[in-house]
């Protein structure tokens, strides 16, 4: 389902940038509004990733002998 959505919005964001690349005026402002989300989110999952991977650095408690 996850990689179905992604491809729509590939799709999407294809035609999109097509379209505003002709010229078409609302087709540019969707371009930059999806551009502003896709570093948005991408800005999150680097924190998000950061988090997770500071998470496990603290809970390893091994002790190995």
């Amino acid at each position: 389902m996850e990689s179905k959505v992604a491809n729509d919005f590939d799709d999407i964001y294809r035609i999109v940038t097509e379209k505003a690349k002709e010229g078409d005026e609302k087709s540019i402002r969707l371009f930059l509004s999806m551009q502003k989300d896709i570093q948005s989110n991408a800005k999150l999952a680097a924190k998000t990733f950061e988090m997770v991977e500071d998470d496990e650095q603290e809970d390893d408690d091994l002790v190995l002998d």
